[in-house]
Parts: structure tokens; C-alpha cells; sequence
């Protein structure tokens, strides 16, 4: 696959300013990219060797691929555009996706799959669930989700703009963007954007 990843015109005709490959590496299973073959475009890359199964531990990776989103997002006074994608868009790319909502964004586990489930078909593996879940747990013992009785920030709610379907043809349509309005004085929002879908 990897159709998107690797089509450099079409990152850039789409305002890409990085990439986070949640598959890196060259097995049929992942999508051979690196900082390497993005030299010369002007888009930051950032790759993650996860395997798809059960028991490869991704939770190591939640705090950095957050890490990385989150400075994406901000990337130039918040006009940074980041595309998050594995293989096939369905169980590495939308748990780190889903790990930084929780982390970042302040949202549970459920809120934050049913976010992104509202808009495409996605299913983490059961290993990568239950990795979730365990971070759910922490956080919310820690406090960290948002409340609204306690907090009077809300958090950045989430706009999904397109979806990623494959058309009659075979092609692939243009992956999904999620927006986010990120609330810095009452009189000013700042608009990002989050892409996430299949390649």
C-alpha cells in the first residue's frame, strides 16, 4: 500500500508539513519511508516501528508520537498539518492517534475512539485496546481526563472534515482531516489540523 505516504505531490497539494509512520520498516507489513525520502520536501517525518499484533507493547510510543503530533499541530503559530498513517490506516495509526486525544486532548478512551469511529472504520488489535485501556486507567486516576463541572476549559473538540473511502475505480479518496480549534483568548481561535487514514 503506503499509496499516500509515498506520493509527495499529493502530501504537499495537501498542505502535509509531517508525517508520523506509525509502520515504519520494510516488511510487507509496514511502509518503507524515512527522513531520508522526504529530504528536499520540506516535511518533517517521524517514524515508529510498531508491528500489528497482539502482543507488541505500542504504549511506549504514546508519549512520543503525542509529543510529535502536538508540535506538528503548533508548527508555525498552529498552521501545521500532520498525516498519521500505518498500512492500512486501521489499528496502528488510529491507536496513536487515539493515545494522543487521551494524552494531549484530555480525553477518555471511549470518547476519544468513538471520535474518531464516528467518521471511519477503525479496530485496534486487542493487544493495542488493552494497552488503551491501561492508559485510561492511569490517567484517570491521575486526574488527567476533563471535567466539566471542575474545569471551565473545555477541551479542543474535534471536527472530522473528509473521510478516506476508496472509490469505484480502486483510487483512493483524499484521507480525512481532523481540525482542531484550539481556544487561546476568548476572542481568538487558532484552526490546526490532524490527517489520519489509509495507506
Amino acid at each position: 500500500m503506503g499509496f499516500v505516504a509515498t506520493n509527495v505531490l499529493r502530501l504537499k497539494r495537501l498542505g502535509i508539513t509531517h508525517i508520523l509512520n506509525a509502520a515504519e520498516g520494510n516488511s510487507f507489513m509496514h511502509v518503507n519511508t524515512s527522513a531520508e525520502f522526504y529530504a528536499g520536501t520540506g516535511i518533517i517525518y517521524h517514524g515508529i516501528a510498531a508491528s500489528d499484533t497482539d502482543h507488541f507493547n505500542i504504549s511506549v510510543f504514546f508519549e512520543e508520537a503525542a509529543d510529535f503530533i502536538e508540535k506538528a499541530l503548533a508548527y508555525k503559530n498552529g498552521k501545521g498539518k500532520i498525516y498519521v498513517h500505518c498500512r492500512e490506516g486501521y489499528s496502528r495509526s488510529p491507536t496513536l492517534v487515539v493515545a494522543y486525544l487521551m494524552l494531549r486532548q484530555h480525553m477518555d478512551a471511549h470518547s476519544a475512539l468513538a471520535a474518531v469511529r464516528q467518521k471511519r472504520e477503525i479496530g485496534p488489535n486487542d493487544g493495542f485496546l488493552r494497552q488503551l485501556c491501561l492508559l485510561n486507567h492511569r490517567l484517570a486516576a491521575e486526574g488527567k481526563f476533563w471535567n466539566k463541572k471542575q474545569d471551565k476549559q473545555q477541551p479542543f473538540p474535534v471536527r472530522i472534515i473528509q473521510n478516506d473511502r476508496k472509490l469505484s475505480s480502486g483510487e483512493l479518496e483524499p484521507p480525512f482531516v481532523i481540525q482542531f480549534y484550539i481556544q487561546h483568548r476568548p476572542e481568538k481561535t487558532m484552526a490546526t489540523s490532524l490527517m489520519h487514514g489509509f495507506t
